[in-house]
């Protein structure tokens, strides 16, 4: 954090170019959180530096969608020409002392702090969806989601949701093919892309299929198999 003394050096103020359409999402690691969320929206904000962390005056900000399939990445891609036409507006007003200075309107603030590696464990207890934005929002280039199968423990990098009902536990792979097809608290999860840690990464469904990739005995019927990562994390 910077303090108001340095803060006040600059004689048209110190701004910051944050990555959420502020009030929302303050903090660190705004995109992540937004995804994790569940947001259909962020954007980027250009604001004046205060001593609470994103709250001075707004300048501009531009919002963009968040479709299904994006992740933390994806999103970043769309905010950067978005960063570019906010600066190109910005500046000549910045020079000529007629840039806006928008109060937030801090009731509607929300704030989150920063993310570690160890909250990308998977919660099989959750829908389908929020574990699907787990995924989305920490895979490549972040340390990615996480569960266990058996003592193995799984980077989940890509997956899908669906709406499938099923009275099957939490955690239980229900099918292997394609795709590992893995019960939640509401819904079934289809996971698609998936890396035994220490090993390369392949499609999930060929890795914990039939083993023709590697010389892995065949997998045992989905019946037999231990739940995926119930109960465990870390």
């Amino acid at each position: 954090m910077i303090c108001e003394e340095i803060l006040g050096i600059p004689p048209m103020g110190a701004l910051n170019l944050h990555g959420s359409h502020l009030p929302e999402y303050r903090g660190r690691a705004p995109v992540n959180w937004a995804i994790l969320d569940g947001a259909t929206e962020t954007g980027l904000t250009l604001h004046y530096m205060v001593r609470k962390p994103d709250a001075g005056d707004i300048v501009l900000q531009r919002k963009v969608s968040i479709e299904l399939d994006d992740t933390a990445e994806s999103v970043f891609n769309k905010l950067v020409p978005v960063a570019t036409e906010i600066m190109r507006e910005a500046l000549p007003l910045l020079r000529e002392g007629k840039a806006p200075r928008i109060p937030q309107d801090h009731s509607q603030a929300t704030y989150f702090g920063a993310r570690r590696p160890a909250d990308g464990a998977i919660q099989w207890g959750w829908p389908a969806k929020r574990v699907h934005d787990l995924v989305r929002a920490v895979t490549r280039p972040y340390p990615g989601a996480f569960a266990h199968l058996g003592e193995k423990k799984v980077l989940v990098w890509k997956t899908w949701p669906t709406d499938e009902a099923t009275t099957a536990a939490p955690g239980t792979v229900l099918r292997v093919g394609e795709t590992v097809d893995v019960a939640c608290g509401e819904g079934v999860l289809q996971v698609i892309e998936a890396q035994v840690e220490g090993e390369g990464e392949i499609k999930a469904g060929t890795r914990f299929g039939d083993g023709r990739r590697e010389p892995h005995p065949p997998a045992p019927s989905p019946c037999a198999r231990p739940p995926f990562g119930r109960c465990r994390a870390g």
